[in-house]
């Protein structure tokens, strides 16, 4: 079911995490516009509460290579990545929980 569904519905979380992608373009062999369609959905849905994060900077280096410890191949990241992104999010879920 989808936002514009009522996935939501009697529900009120302080905060949903949406991770749009990897997944989407390797997985699901969705084109670059698919994801963007998703993203666009649900910045439509919930409006300006919407904060987006981009963390390509954390897993891939300066010349956009993925860093190889953070993942086991293009999709699964490792325990080390699983940190990574945890600490890069915490820091804006802090400021937004206050």
């Amino acid at each position: 079911m989808s936002l514009a569904e009522g996935s939501l519905d009697g529900r009120r979380p302080r905060v949903i995490v949406l991770q749009i992608g990897v997944n989407n373009i390797h997985a699901a062999s969705h084109t670059g516009n698919e994801p963007f369609q998703g993203i666009v959905a649900a910045w439509t849905a919930l409006g300006d509460q919407v904060h987006y994060l981009d963390l390509s900077g954390v897993f891939v280096d300066e010349e956009g290579q993925p860093r190889p410890t953070l993942g086991r191949d293009s999709l699964h990241i490792t325990e080390e990545g699983r940190h990574a992104w945890m600490a890069a999010m915490e820091p804006v879920l802090s400021d937004i929980l206050r």
